[in-house]
């Protein structure tokens, strides 16, 4: 199990909900609405794009994370440029930097999870649609 303070725990997340047995029933349960196969693999190309996407968005997460550090290894440097009036608006361009990123990163983290939630993120309804019973006895039962 990853620690849910792991900064990189929503992409984890993200996959998991990707690769619930919920989402991959609901998929497949499309071969007895009316025969429409074709739907099946259009939704694992989505899939795909999806994955592609998170992985994309993770890349800029860390390039986003690696740019905030950075800008907290200076900050010794930025709060002593307040002390001059020259210098004082290299510290502003410095505070404006700071406050950007980190409202990237928690709007970046908020919208993904958010889409990926409200597009994978349902109850499977569990019906029979296919039961096979032999004297009482159920064989198969097929629920989707």
């Amino acid at each position: 199990m990853v620690n849910p303070d792991f900064p990189i725990y929503i992409y984890y997340v993200l996959l998991k909900i990707l690769t619930k047995m919920p989402v991959h029933a609901k998929t497949w349960s499309l071969l007895f609405y009316e025969w429409k196969l074709y739907w099946i693999p259009c939704i694992y190309v989505g899939f795909y794009f999806i994955i592609i996407s998170i992985l994309r968005s993770l890349v800029l997460y860390l390039l986003m994370l690696i740019q905030f550090v950075l800008l907290l290894i200076v900050a010794p440097l930025f709060i002593i440029m307040l002390l001059f009036q020259i210098t004082k608006e290299l510290f502003d361009v410095w505070i404006k930097q700071i406050a950007s990123i980190a409202a990237s990163i928690g709007l970046m983290i908020k919208l993904i999870f958010g889409q990926i939630q409200a597009l994978l993120s349902f109850r499977v309804c569990q019906q029979t649609v296919w039961k096979l019973e032999i004297l009482g006895l159920t064989i198969i039962d097929l629920k989707f």
